[in-house]
This record gives structure tokens, sequence and C-alpha cells, in this order.
């Protein structure tokens, strides 16, 4: 058994601002991955033989939804915990799962394999997706790539896409940025050209 743990009209329905909040021309404040656990059988007869993959992420802005009668109606900030339980050395690459539940929101991630030296649990690439109101995303929709590949001492992260979208009286151009911080996102500020691909490793 072998156990790893790495830890480095919409307005009516939403919360008024308090605080700073995050707008179309503001630079979010990255994604955090608060704890990442994964899990792999031992082979003895008997025990289980199932894999398990545990994260959990946070999205910690407060962003602007729009204006309501007493301020600004704002998403607040959510955590999620994602987790895939599969036999084995068989990950669902590439498939959609869902995390769980969250106001405002939705969360979902996809296990990705890498290039080289695939593993279920020590070297693997995460994508997250975030909707903020998901039934409403006709109105407002901030996705967000993330990819994390992990090894046994390890993490290392890097983008894979990224967009923001918003009301249209709030935000009009898309943005794309190839930027990533560790166990996190850098959104781009409007009509700032995408920076380079970066890598980090924490040992």
């Amino acid at each position: 058994m072998l156990s790893r743990h790495i830890i480095p009209a919409l307005t009516g329905l939403l919360p008024l601002a308090i605080a700073a909040t995050i707008g179309p021309n503001d630079t979010p404040v990255p994604w955090e991955i608060s704890s990442l656990t994964t899990f792999s059988p031992s082979g003895r007869p008997g025990s289980s033989p199932y894999s398990i993959l545990n994260i959990t992420i946070t999205d910690p802005n407060t962003t602007a939804a729009g204006p309501a009668h007493r301020g600004t109606a704002v998403f607040p900030p959510t955590t999620a915990v994602c987790n895939a339980t599969f036999v084995g050395e068989a990950p669902p690459w590439g498939r959609a799962l869902n995390c769980s539940e969250t106001s405002y929101g939705h969360w979902s991630f996809e296990m990705l394999e890498p290039a080289e030296n695939p593993s279920a649990t020590t070297n693997f690439d995460v994508r997250f997706t975030h909707k903020l109101l998901d039934e409403f995303s006709d109105n407002y929709e901030r996705d967000r790539g993330h990819a994390a590949s992990t090894t046994l001492a390890s993490v290392s992260a890097r983008i894979l896409d990224t967009a923001y979208r918003a009301f249209q009286m709030y935000l009009r151009d898309d943005h794309a940025t190839n930027d990533i911080e560790i166990a996190c996102i850098q959104a781009p500020t409007r009509r700032q050209p995408p920076p380079a691909r970066t890598t980090v490793f924490i040992e």
C-alpha cells in the first residue's frame, strides 16, 4: 500500500461585495492546491484493488458579477474536493469528472496522460475547469485550465489553456494565457499578450 500526500438577474442570488473584488480588467489571484494525495494498492491478497487520487483546489478570488441594488454582486471564493477512484494503474485518462458541489458554480477535472513515463499515482497531468454559476452560463462563465504533473518528491505545474468570459457589458474580449504558477493559474489583464510558459518545481 502506497499513500502519498503533497501539500504545497444573477445579482439577487449572489452576495454583495464587502472586500476587494476582481473585475474584468484585474489580475485574479492564482488558484491554489492545498492538498494532493494519491493511493495505490499493495497487491497483497485480499487488499483493495483501487487506486485513489484526492485533490483540494481553491479559487480565492471574490469576483464581481455585476451591479446590485446596494453595491456589487459577487461570486465569493470557492473550494472543491476532486477525487478519482480506479482499478490499479488504469486511470480514466481524458474523462471529465465532477468535483464536490459548491455554491455559485461547478468544478470539474480531468486526468491527462503525460508524454513521458505516465503513472496513475506518481506522474500524471490534471486539468481543472471552474464554471461560475453554471446554470446561468449564457450570462457569466469563467473557465480556466490547469495541469499539475506529480512525482513522488516534487510537483511541477504548467498551464494547458485558459479563457475568461463575463457579462458583455463587463468584458468584451476573450483572454488566453500560457502562464502558470505552482498549483495555480495566473490570468492575464485586458489586452495583455500571453506570457511565456513556465514550469515550477517544489522539492
